[in-house]
């Protein structure tokens, strides 16, 4: 798993040297002896702000030019290199931010140095906070820093230092010093592009250094801020001049120099001084802010310099909004309890305080892996655990931590405004610790969740349901989980179903949901009361559902020899195993066209005839539905008009249904949902939501299995708390996804599918409740578990082994939701709210003209930034880079905006 903010990086073993010419810190006589380390980029919590842009490039010539990396080009001259027709990117940092007042509590919370891979930052503000508790002793303090690009040093406003930047005034986009090849160590000559002579990164030459001493006159009483501001140094334009030739992603720029990273930093002062270090978890309890879409660690710990500040949420009528506190300690925590208030606004509008869910995520006994400090706090539990003791943890001492989820659930009917309310947090022994809580509610109206337009395929395990619980498969406490299932999936939309028509799939259902019950005169007739009344249950919840999947056969060798129905005894139920008529038999028809055309019946029951599909076809370029041609062959002579759910790496085009392979209704593509690879400025732009055929995309494990034992797909994919945040406006988005063929990126899905093609639908498969239920020396899941090999089947790296596999929680007494749940329902939310928007700008010149001019333009503007920021993030998505504080923004920007459209709609008509 990849390390996220909050994950410790690589300390270097010994300090940097000191580099000649820098300005040295003199040591007075006041700070001899020991000192004390007061902030370090080891465990101090730093808050931090990124700026991003189109790059800086020097050409040869010496002028600076702006231009997007991203964009194919040739090697060679600077001219393959054009500037850019407008530079993009996120703002800058007010003013203000260095002084000691300015409001940090919504930066991104890190802990170790500001160092990342390429990602094309144009500057970078970092904030940390220590106490003087004595100001009549406070001493000189000393300052050492190593650094890429250029450096100015602040401490509560008032500038200290600054290395490697011009003199005079510090504009944001002021280039800092060129790097040259004197930079770098002599043994390791920097060639052009920023390379060592060896083709690999030249860390060691991009690394500045500088010491200052801070002088008691800068401090004052109590809380303290260092503010260190990074500029970006002009890159040389043949850098960027290898384009994606590389590889994908980090690969393409393995050899690119970031130019703009606190790499180091020590704040010390003498012993015994008044200056309180920072850079440890402080003793006793604490209650802090957190972001709801970023993990959490145990080395993670709330600044004692600060205050709970006011959980500030931004939404529309109709939705769920979230918001979170963490309670930690260094000592056990007993009866935890958390209240929250009637939200109220200035004209008088409440939210009742029973419209506010509080819950506790939860680790679960597959979320956490002792031998380290990381952790998954995911399953939310309605109630506190009665004692929060310390974990006994091998790697160091891990803390009580609890964190408090917040949903604010604004009805359809109440007023828009600003409602505040209040968060009392209590424990036994501890002080009562208040935070505000305040609802920005805009004035538009979300579709309910079975509305949404993003397709959600999920697939639920009515054994595995069964098997968590200890109850026989369809009895009315199976029935009841079941309709809790369903209500948890409605949350997110749920679109796509499966209900096997045979027993062992992929699966790993024991028997099929069709019973074939034995008749008087030696017939079988097929028994659909379950397919039915498990139709009906998740109708209820999802509404009628695009797309019912009945799962036909398999690619197992069982598979081969006929339908592997289940059969039941008519009088007392019992069931047994059978195998039908061999394919491509009369007999074999037959029996196929019973079943189906049964099938028809319940559906148009229903009307829901169009929703019926076939499946499953996993990817396997010559087997089809099955591993025997004549599977299909005998479906399409008894149902020539059926469509099929097929699950592959790639599209290949009409040619396959000329070859004789099936019409695909539902089509699951592999690829990263965060895959908007597009430049918005000058490239086609993609509108899933516009495409008439379902074709989604899913992102693949690369091989969870190796570490089932350990939870393994939690830890390596389940915990990317921001990709499940931003998923589904980000996939309506996209048409493409990365991946290598030879030395060169391909995996346009544009270009397999032709160039109509609108975009991606949505996402999936994803499991919604398969649980490691196989108990054993290693807990598994049944997915595969009739297979040939261990989550295999036939399915390969297509396996839903490969996927998300729970996304539901398996709590005492029945499913529950989860923190990537309910932070995907904000992430469909907020993609609705993108819809609304734009379709409003492009259903025609009579509507469009209807809008303000204005408003046109800032909705264009607003939609253009988050195409921009979807781009940024998925360009440099191996860092899980996401800036809390200006998704926040962007949120409550889109909603004011669906509001503001919404209105102006109404006045046209």
């Amino acid at each position: 798993m990849k390390s996220r903010r909050l994950a410790p990086w690589i300390v270097v073993a010994s300090f940097i040297a000191l580099a000649p010419g820098m300005l040295l810190a003199q040591a007075g006589g006041e700070n001899a002896g020991p000192s004390t380390t007061i902030l370090d980029t080891q465990k101090t919590i730093w808050h931090v702000f990124q700026t991003w842009q189109s790059e800086a490039a020097r050409t040869d010539d010496g002028q600076v030019i702006r231009l997007d990396p991203y964009n194919p080009r040739q090697a060679g001259s600077n001219s393959a290199l054009g500037p850019v027709k407008a530079v993009t990117g996120t703002d800058f940092p007010p003013p203000q931010w260095c002084q000691v007042d300015f409001d940090d509590s919504a930066w991104q919370r890190q802990q170790g140095p500001a160092k990342y891979l390429y990602r094309s930052l144009a500057l970078l503000c970092v904030r940390g906070k220590f106490e003087n508790a004595s100001p009549a002793t406070a001493p000189q303090l000393s300052l050492s820093l190593g650094y890429q690009g250029g450096v100015v040093v602040y401490v509560n406003g008032q500038e200290i230092g600054r290395g490697n930047m011009p003199k005079g005034k510090i504009a944001p986009d002021t280039l800092a010093d060129d790097y040259s090849t004197k930079d770098a160590p002599p043994e390791k000559p920097v060639a052009p592009g920023g390379r060592v002579a060896s083709g690999k990164p030249a860390a060691s030459g991009d690394r500045r250094t500088l010491s200052l001493s801070i002088p008691a006159s800068a401090l004052r009483k109590g809380a303290n801020v260092l503010a260190v501001e990074i500029h970006r140094s002009a890159a040389p334009a043949a850098m960027f001049a290898t384009g994606r030739s590389g590889g994908a992603g980090y690969e393409a720029r393995a050899g690119w120099s970031n130019r703009c990273s606190l790499d180091e930093l020590t704040l010390t002062a003498p012993a015994g001084k008044g200056i309180l270090p920072n850079n440890d978890r402080p003793k006793g309890y604490q209650v802090w802010n957190h972001v709801p879409f970023e993990g959490l660690d145990y080395r993670t710990f709330g600044d004692p310099n600060e205050g709970v500040a006011p959980i500030q949420l931004a939404g529309a009528r109709n939705g769920v909004f979230a918001g979170e506190l963490v309670v930690s300690s260094t000592e056990p925590v007993r009866n935890l309890k958390v209240s929250v208030t009637e939200l109220k606004s200035p004209g008088g509008a409440a939210i009742a305080a029973g419209g506010v869910q509080v819950t506790y995520p939860q680790p679960g006994a597959d979320h956490w892996v002792p031998t380290g400090p990381s952790i998954i706090f995911d399953d939310l539990a309605n109630e506190a655990p009665a004692s929060l003791n310390v974990l006994k943890c091998r790697v160091l001492p891990a803390p009580v931590m609890q964190p408090v989820w917040i949903s604010v659930n604004v009805p359809k009917g109440v007023a828009a405004g600003l409602y505040r309310g209040k968060v009392t947090v209590s424990a036994a022994g501890q002080k009562d610790v208040e935070a505000p809580l305040q609802v920005q509610v805009a004035d538009w109206d979300l579709p309910d969740s079975r509305d949404f337009t993003t397709f959600m395929n999920i697939v639920e395990s009515p054994d595995s349901l069964a098997l968590q619980y200890g109850v026989p498969m369809w009895s009315e406490a199976h029935w009841k989980l079941l309709d809790e299932t369903f209500s948890l999936l409605g949350r997110i939309g749920d679109k796509q179903i499966y209900i096997p028509l045979v027993r062992r799939t992929h699966f790993g259902n024991e028997h099929a949901m069709v019973h074939w019950v034995g008749q008087p005169d030696g017939s079988l007739r097929p028994d659909f009361s379950i397919v039915e009344k498990y139709l009906d249950l998740a109708v209820k919840h999802l509404g009628k559902v695009p797309v019912v999947c009945f799962n036909i056969a398999d690619t197992t060798a069982e598979h081969k020899q006929g339908m592997l129905y289940t059969q039941a005894d008519a009088k007392t139920g019992q069931l047994t195993e059978a195998v039908g008529p061999a394919w491509g038999s009369p007999q074999s028809q037959a029996m196929l066209k019973q079943l189906l055309d049964g099938l028809r019946g319940v559906m148009a029951k229903r009307g829901m005839e169009s929703s019926m599909m076939l499946g499953m076809n996993a990817h396997s370029a010559a087997a089809g539905p099955a591993a025997n041609p004549q599977t299909l062959a005998d479906i399409q002579a008894v149902c020539p008009q059926a469509e099929w759910v097929r699950v592959s790496h790639y599209w290949f085009g009409q040619a396959e249904v000329r070859q004789g392979q099936p019409k695909y209704g539902s089509l699951s593509l592999v690829g990263g949902v965060m895959a908007v690879f597009w430049d918005p400025a000058v490239e086609k732009p993609f509108y899933g939501w516009r495409n008439p055929q379902i074709v989604l995309v899913y992102p693949r494990t690369a091989n969870p299995q190796t570490n089932r034992d350990h939870g393994g797909t939690r830890l390596a994919q389940e915990s990317d708390l921001p990709q499940h945040r931003l998923f589904a406006e980000a996939v309506l988005l996209s048409g493409r996804h990365r991946a290598l063929s030879g030395n060169s990126l391909r995996g346009d899905f544009a270009a397999e599918m032709g160039e109509s093609f609108l975009g991606l639908r949505g996402i999936g498969p994803f499991g919604a409740d398969f649980w490691p239920v196989l108990k054993g020396s290693s807990d598994k899941t049944i997915i595969g578990r009739y297979g040939e090999g261990y989550a295999a089947g036939g399915w390969g790296t297509v396996s839903l082994s490969q996927v998300v596999q729970s996304l539901l929680s398996a709590e005492k007494d029945a499913p529950g939701s989860t923190v990537r749940l309910e932070v995907m329902r904000e992430a469909l939310q907020e993609a609705q709210a993108r819809i609304f928007v734009q379709d409003a700008l492009q259903e025609g010149v009579a509507r469009r003209t209807s809008m303000p001019a204005e408003l046109q333009s800032r909705a264009q503007q607003i939609c253009l930034e988050r195409t921009q920021a979807l781009r940024y993030i998925s360009e440099f998505w191996e860092e899980g880079i996401i800036d809390p504080l200006r998704w926040q923004e962007r949120s409550a920007k889109l909603y004011q905006l669906a509001a503001d459209v919404s209105a102006a709609l109404r006045q046209a008509k």
